[in-house]
């Protein structure tokens, strides 16, 4: 092991153990822009609802035009070991599930699993690019 000291810092080069830090940060990095790019993409494609005018002149709103796709958020896991998460939903967008995969009454208007599809296959051509320089570093 090699220690380099500094007036403010100190470096200790262990090898192989400082490429596989960089490689679990790089990861993290890769999941969490993953995250926010699902996110993006699902905002992009969700339906926004919109306020239905009764025959009074009376607008009637059973929701907010908007709430769905506001609700759609990128978070890190609660657990330890946990990853990313691109959830869609909450108290007032509670039927994130059922525009998403649709009812008896109602056609899906899928916006949550188009995303992770684009999404998979640009991660996919990414990872072979970083498999590809890392044989070059070896």
């Amino acid at each position: 092991m090699k220690i380099i000291r500094g007036q403010n810092h100190k470096i200790e080069w262990r090898g192989d153990d400082f490429v596989l830090e960089m490689d679990r940060n790089l990861e993290r990095l890769v999941e969490k822009k993953a995250a926010e790019n699902i996110e993006k993409r699902a905002k992009m494609l969700c339906p926004v609802g919109k306020t239905i005018t009764t025959s009074s002149g009376k607008s009637w709103k059973s929701r907010t035009p908007g709430t769905l796709k506001r609700s759609i958020k990128a978070k890190k896991s609660k657990f330890k070991n946990g990853g990313w998460i691109t959830r869609a939903g909450s108290h007032d967008a509670f039927y994130a599930g059922f525009v998403e995969l649709g009812t008896k009454r109602m056609a899906a208007k899928p916006y949550l699993r188009p995303a992770l599809h684009v999404e998979r296959h640009r991660l996919g051509h990414y990872l072979s690019d970083v498999k590809r320089r890392s044989r070059y570093l070896k």
